[in-house]
């Protein structure tokens, strides 16, 4: 192409369509962006894509490998058994930041701030903790929609009559925990059972 040169002529252009153009930034890592130029040094108005097989050659001597940066001391073995339960810590957050709110957080004393999060994380534990005695059955979500939906109706004198559905979660909760709440009535006594069990 007489007026023009590549920085690079070793690198073979390739055809781009839409959907390659659409791809996100790390697809295209492998793809060196070249830019057409005049000889006299101004660009011309065609962007031309080569692959970068130097970089390629590179990053195959790394293919089967996963370098883990971190600032733990400990020895190998210990840090990648860390580092494969590191979905849970980030799950952890997920549930704190999406199911609990705890953030945005409107406070500004930091006592508050402290209490703020400590209750969070109580939840948490708490959460946890029902997670394993359900045997991971349910996700977090079905877990705290499903509980926050077991609300009941007080008939004066008489007792609670659910304002739920009886559902796989429901069943599964009572069955565990050895209560049941979806009676046709739940009798005042009989609630006062389901309570006291709660402090045992």
């Amino acid at each position: 192409m007489d007026g023009f040169y590549f920085r690079h002529r070793s690198f073979q252009p390739i055809s781009l369509s839409s959907n390659f153009l659409e791809k996100p930034k790390f697809e295209l890592q492998h793809v060196y962006r070249a830019l057409e130029v005049f000889a006299q040094g101004q660009a011309a108005d065609q962007d031309i894509y080569c692959l970068d097989y130097e970089l390629i050659a590179q990053k195959e001597k790394f293919d089967g490998f996963y370098a883990i940066c971190t600032n733990l001391e400990d020895d190998a073995p210990s840090i990648i058994k860390v580092s494969k339960r590191r979905w849970e810590i980030e799950d952890c957050f997920r549930v704190m930041k999406t199911e609990f709110k705890a953030r945005p957080v409107y406070l500004q004393r930091d006592e508050r701030i402290a209490a703020h999060f400590t209750t969070c994380f109580l939840a948490l534990v708490i959460f946890r903790f029902l997670e394993k005695k359900l045997d991971e059955r349910f996700s977090p979500c079905e877990i705290i929609h499903g509980l926050r939906d077991m609300n009941a109706l007080e008939i004066l004198g008489d007792g609670f009559v659910p304002a739920y559905s009886r559902n796989e979660f429901t069943d599964t909760l009572h069955a565990v925990f050895g209560f049941r709440t979806d009676y046709q009535i739940n009798t005042n006594r009989h609630m006062r059972k389901v309570i006291a069990m709660t402090k045992s």
